[in-house]
């Protein structure tokens, strides 16, 4: 019988984006907590719309840097 070969990677990719995840949230949080108890001069609404707006643009940027890499990647397994 052929033994079958556990693939850790997933799984710590997985640990990675969930590490990564939580300094996020935790952000998130303290900055609306600082928000909603002083209301003078920016709303908690607007801050929040706008640090959504860069986190999703941080994973957007991510994905495209990999998907970049990825190809120059194969691309050199093309030439060589």
């Amino acid at each position: 019988m052929k033994k079958e070969k556990r693939s850790y990677g997933k799984l710590i990719s997985v640990i990675i984006y969930i590490l990564a995840g939580i300094p996020m949230g935790i952000d998130v949080g303290k900055l609306y907590m600082s928000f909603t108890e002083d209301t003078s001069g920016w709303r908690a609404s607007d801050i929040l719309k706008s640090m959504l707006f860069l986190y999703i643009a941080v994973v957007v940027i991510i994905y495209l840097a990999m998907t970049v890499q990825t190809i120059v990647h194969e691309g050199g397994h093309l030439v060589f």
